[in-house]
């Protein structure tokens, strides 16, 4: 009986153990993510200290890599800020196909998405 139990026991605060590794890990992947897209300079950031790891570069390489990855950053934002027009044009056609879907009750949740998808869009990207 005590053995069972013990048994019991331990293989609980592996399950435990296991539990709280995997909603640590979760967490940890949210948050670099949320970091990471919370402006194009966090991400470049996040690009350049990755970039640095999986390749193995020594410090004049990272040096070297930071103003390309800004670059790069710079040209991706004039881009963006070239089909932005184009894009808004592409959003509202397909929202108005999928609002046409939709219940009243869901055309009111999509529009709130619609909305915060919006205002995440028109932030400057600038940083």
């Amino acid at each position: 009986m005590k053995k069972s139990i013990a048994i019991i026991l331990v293989l609980l605060v592996f399950a435990l153990g296991a539990a709280a590794g995997l909603l640590g890990a979760k967490w940890f992947i949210e948050y670099r993510m949320h970091y990471a897209l919370s402006s194009p300079k966090a991400l470049a950031e996040v690009v350049t200290i990755r970039m640095s790891a999986e390749l193995g570069l020594d410090g004049d390489q990272r040096r070297q890599l930071a103003p390309i990855v800004d670059e790069t950053r710079r040209d991706l934002l004039k881009l963006r800020a070239q089909v932005q027009p184009q894009l808004e044009e592409i959003f509202t056609h397909s929202e108005g196909k999928i609002r046409a879907l939709l219940r009243p009750d869901q055309q009111k949740h999509f529009d709130e998405l619609v909305r915060l998808r919006k205002e995440h869009w028109a932030k400057p990207r600038t940083e």
